[in-house]
């Protein structure tokens, strides 16, 4: 069985990070007293250390999970910073706990993926 998982939380984390960078962007503009060329490297390493942040927590987001006989491989959604490769496990090794809206799922006592809700249609 194969389960394509949607990039909501990427989604949801670009829409706020490009909201609120280009309100604090605004601002800084508006009320600084530097040199413009200052203002503009300001900027771009503020919204580059947000998208840094935004892939950070976006590491353990699922894309695609596949299971076969007695083995489930996980492929993730991100693939640029923080990038991870596929992996695939034993059912065996795999721990669940749900929560209020995901599923995390645990290799020991680390945590190894995320499923939310809003990633996953509900006949899957």
């Amino acid at each position: 069985m194969v389960i394509q998982f949607k990039a909501f939380f990427l989604t949801r984390m670009m829409t706020r990070l490009f909201v609120v960078s280009g309100i604090l962007v605004c601002l800084f503009f508006l009320l600084s007293d530097l040199h413009m060329s200052y203002k503009y490297f300001l900027s771009m390493v503020a919204v580059f250390c947000g998208m840094l942040y935004m892939f950070y927590l976006n590491r353990n987001e699922l894309s695609l999970m596949k299971t076969e006989e007695g083995e489930v491989k996980f492929s993730f959604v991100n693939n640029s910073f923080f990038r991870r490769k596929d992996v695939t496990l034993p059912k065996k090794e795999i721990r669940c706990v749900q929560e209020a809206k995901m599923i995390k799922l645990f290799i020991g006592e680390k945590l190894f993926a995320i499923i939310r809700q809003e990633s996953v249609e509900a006949e899957e």
